[in-house]
């Protein structure tokens, strides 16, 4: 019996100490960084698991580390890049930095045939279909069903004057899965379902992606314990469902509508599902696909409205020139918005990009090596260190740091200043601001 624990005993050790080589020792490369601890990585010593924000670590890190330094995700060890121009090489060479394995094994966790899931070939296949609903000419046509649903949250009620509203972020996921009903499959939950059941597919896309959110902060645990915490939590499952059956629903109500008119699509939707037939997505896949849209729709976009809610509340000098820009344009609450005269809203468009830069939607975009590189080696610019990389290395890009990096804006990027735009750092690197979903290209 002692034998047989001293064995074990021994075993584990053995076990122990492979995985903690083979998986858990940072390669002698150079790259400064925290010692990963085992299982964890430093997702527990940063304080990740504990809510501490993504953004807020990697920034703490590169004021410790430098413009280049390591983070573990688990086993899955990233070498985090801070300057403008390592990061314009990477996202410049898709040939060498493909889609970041730890961003598509997050999101495959809750749909593993959607875009952002994939990688490669198949990547490829469902990005001809889905990236064309992301252009600009694919929106514009809408702005009026936008303005219907937005108009409807404002007159439902919700907003109480002199009173501190505390549910934006749930207002705004509610008027996403409207606008995308409407817009993406000609559907009006309102129409077509009760005025409950629109609300409980709301709150269950809350629950949804906090709970997904979780399982895919454990990025680089192994992969089972994230299936099992998805698999037991009681709360992501009832979500899971009640998502799955309006979003069955609304492809069935589609199909039967198309196939009884017999016409050709009027949506993005029909479009995917008339493609059936042609080497387009299965059902399966749509499913998915629609999901991501959804889910990732409705996190981004409540995120930005309720941060631009937020900064220009606290700004009544913000506040003002938003509605001098309206008067100069005859814009009232009776007027029909249309593409060209948002066009016209330059200072607008300055507030928005400024609460992005403060508060970008998405903390961090990963690229996956495909061959050995030297990043910076043929980039000339003082200072530059050259970043030797591997094929299988993970690269990890922090909007938050580059956003506030003071080498990179002419006026202070602690401030909120929507000026900026228009004035000093009108022309900045491209790179200094990282708009929405470059981490689906």
């Amino acid at each position: 019996m002692l034998i047989a624990a001293v064995l074990i005993v021994i075993a584990i050790s053995l076990i122990y100490i492979i995985l903690k080589y083979r998986y858990y020792t940072d390669p002698d490369d150079g790259i400064p960084g925290l010692p990963p601890e085992f299982l964890f990585g430093h997702s527990r010593s940063t304080g990740l698991l504990s809510g501490t924000s993504v953004s807020v670590i990697l920034s703490r890190l590169q004021q410790r580390y430098g413009d280049v330094f390591t983070f573990w995700w688990g086993h899955k060890r990233s070498i985090v890049l801070n300057r403008i121009e390592h990061v314009q090489y990477v996202l410049s060479n898709r040939h060498i930095y493909d889609q970041g394995s730890i961003t598509a094994d997050g999101f495959s966790l809750i749909a593993p045939s959607g875009l952002i899931s994939l990688q490669g070939k198949i990547w490829k296949r469902h990005a001809r279909i889905i990236l064309p609903i992301l252009k600009r000419a694919k929106i514009a046509h809408l702005i009026d069903k936008i303005t219907e649903c937005t108009d409807d949250l404002i007159h439902s009620g919700q907003f109480i004057d002199n009173h501190v509203n505390t549910k934006l972020a749930q207002q705004f996921n509610q008027l996403f899965t409207n606008i995308f009903a409407r817009t993406a499959l000609n559907y009006d939950p309102n129409t077509n379902k009760s005025s409950s059941s629109s609300s409980e597919l709301s709150l269950a896309l809350t629950d949804f992606i906090e709970q997904s959110a979780r399982a895919m902060l454990a990025a680089g645990l192994p992969r089972i314990l994230q299936h099992l915490f998805l698999r037991m939590n009681q709360t992501y499952q009832r979500a899971r469902q009640i998502i799955h059956s309006h979003i069955l629903a609304i492809i069935h109500h589609e199909l039967s509508r198309v196939k009884q008119v017999n016409e050709k699509p009027s949506n993005l939707i029909s479009s995917f599902m008339n493609s059936f037939d042609h080497d387009g997505l299965t059902e399966d896949e749509l499913f998915d696909e629609i999901i991501l849209l959804l889910i990732g729709g409705t996190e981004t976009t409540s995120s930005a409205l309720s941060w631009f809610v937020y900064y220009v509340s606290k700004r009544p000098s913000v506040q003002e020139q938003i509605k001098k820009e309206l008067k100069q344009n005859n814009i009232t609450v009776d007027t029909q918005l249309t593409v060209d005269l948002l066009d016209h809203l330059v200072y607008v468009d300055a507030v928005v990009k400024e609460v992005l830069r403060h508060a970008p939607v998405v903390s961090a975009i990963t690229r996956c090596t495909l061959q050995n590189d030297e990043i910076g080696k043929e980039l000339k610019s003082d200072g530059l260190p050259t970043v030797h990389v591997r094929a299988g290395d993970t690269i990890t890009i922090v909007m938050n740091n580059i956003h506030h990096d003071p080498r990179y804006w002419k006026l202070d990027p602690q401030e909120f200043l929507p000026e900026r735009f228009l004035d000093e750092d009108r022309d900045h690197h491209p790179c200094a601001f990282l708009p929405v979903s470059i981490h689906l290209f």
